[in-house]
């Protein structure tokens, strides 16, 4: 099934990478760059959710006044 395809026309400055593109492949190349976008500006959105994530749940690091205790027998079977 071949795809649907609408057009879509925009103006871009003269000097604008799109037109570096060979004439018959630009529509592709500008559609992929389209796509690349919009992913981006999905990861984006992604990582910014991530980071408030971040800064309201602190992560549960062991306290510095507790020492972490090692099981010197069980850290050494590890070399035998």
């Amino acid at each position: 099934m071949k795809e649907s395809t609408k057009p879509l026309t925009i103006r871009l400055p003269k000097d604008h990478l799109a037109f570096q593109v060979e004439a018959g492949k630009r529509s592709e190349v500008v559609r992929e760059w389209l796509e690349i976008g919009y992913q981006l500006s999905e990861m984006r959105k992604q990582l910014e959710r991530l980071a408030d994530m971040a800064s309201t749940q602190p992560l549960g690091v062991p306290s510095q006044d507790q020492p972490v205790k090692i099981d010197e027998k069980e850290f050494l079977k590890y070399f035998e």
